[in-house]
């Protein structure tokens, strides 16, 4: 498939919004991150437009389909998290072992302790889940020709996905909801043609129904409902779906605007590096927040984004070189093994 240059400058606009929600979260100024947090909605359903193109003819695809993104997704934050692990012994900082262990094996999201800056890994966990949907996703819609039965296995998804979250996940319901959303996502843009622009189809369908989940949100919170007893309710379900529909809106929009843009070098530099950017970025910005003198003010802010990015940069270069060059060991050892068969 050609690449779709569109697709580099939405991953980079999508960790923008990551990056800028995170900053405004550590500065204290949680009414700006509140409304900015929907980078992580348009990365899933980026994934899954480029998983509706994959098909799986058997057994062994699929699994040599697992093994690549595994690799992909667990190397660098194997990388990143023995560098976070080691940093916050040499400043005695305590680390939870059995939180480590969790996230080692990628399960940060339902771990019940956590790593100093690393909070932000519980997507991890929701992206290991939706790509081990993707070949049981292929393999049902291969099955299931009728659109009406198309439609039921959505909504089974999304039920018991919400449900799941509700009772398995306890307090965060959000990972019931982006899973559906990837779902969602993922059967939509497998019966778009490629051909046909389906964006418009898109914006036209989305654009009511979030618009009218945002002004919800924003009466609700004009009239303080932080301070009611249904505000969990509130913030689990209501705030995560806006969420999900705000980022296929935005997807959508984003693509339209985009997808003939030019290719450029430093475009495609900055979105190979995306996930290690997302990596990085939390624990470096609380760093630097803490420990760089005249950061912790107004003054001190503009100081602050250019030291977290240039830091950013360099350690998510670090990472991806690093996660490249075992990858390509791994691959090498993997082919040494199939001639001596």
């Amino acid at each position: 498939m050609e690449k779709d240059v569109g697709l580099d400058y939405i991953r980079i606009i999508a960790m923008f919004l990551i990056f800028t929600c995170h900053f405004f979260q550590i500065i204290g100024f949680y009414s700006a991150a509140f409304w900015l947090n929907n980078g992580v909605q348009i990365f899933l359903v980026l994934s899954a437009y480029l998983m509706s193109r994959k098909t799986f003819s058997s057994v062994s695809s699929a699994m040599e389909f697992y093994k690549k993104r595994l690799l992909r997704i667990m190397l660098p934050m194997w990388i990143y998290l023995l560098f976070i692990v080691l940093a916050l012994f040499a400043i005695r900082y305590p680390v939870s072992f059995k939180a480590v262990a969790v996230y080692l094996i990628g399960g940060a999201g339902f771990s019940t302790e956590g790593v100093l800056g690393l909070g932000h890994f519980w997507y991890i966990s929701v992206l290991l889940i939706c790509y081990l949907l993707v070949p049981i996703l292929d393999w049902l819609l291969k099955k299931t020709v009728e659109l009406f039965l198309i439609k039921k296995a959505i909504f089974i998804l999304i039920l018991c996905f919400t449900l799941l979250s509700f009772f398995l996940i306890v307090g965060y319901p959000a990972y019931g909801i982006n899973i559906s959303l990837f779902c969602i996502a993922y059967v939509f843009f497998r019966y778009t043609d490629e051909k046909v622009d389906w964006y418009n189809g898109a914006i036209k369908k989305l654009w009511l129904p979030t618009s009218i989940l945002i002004a919800m949100r924003i009466l609700l919170e004009k009239i303080n409902i932080s301070e009611m007893s249904i505000y969990g309710l509130y913030d689990a379900v209501f705030v995560n779906l806006s969420r999900c529909l705000l980022g296929m809106l935005v997807f959508s929009l984003l693509y339209k605007g985009l997808k003939k843009m030019g290719e450029r070098h430093i475009i495609n530099f900055l979105s190979d590096l995306s996930y290690e950017v997302y990596l990085t970025h939390q624990f470096i910005l609380l760093a630097v927040y803490k420990y760089i003198p005249g950061v912790s003010s107004g003054g001190g802010y503009l100081l602050m984004i250019l030291v977290s990015l240039i830091l950013i940069l360099i350690n998510s270069a670090a990472v991806k070189w690093l996660s490249d060059n075992l990858m390509k060991m791994v691959y090498n050892v993997q082919l040494r093994r199939n001639k001596d068969r």
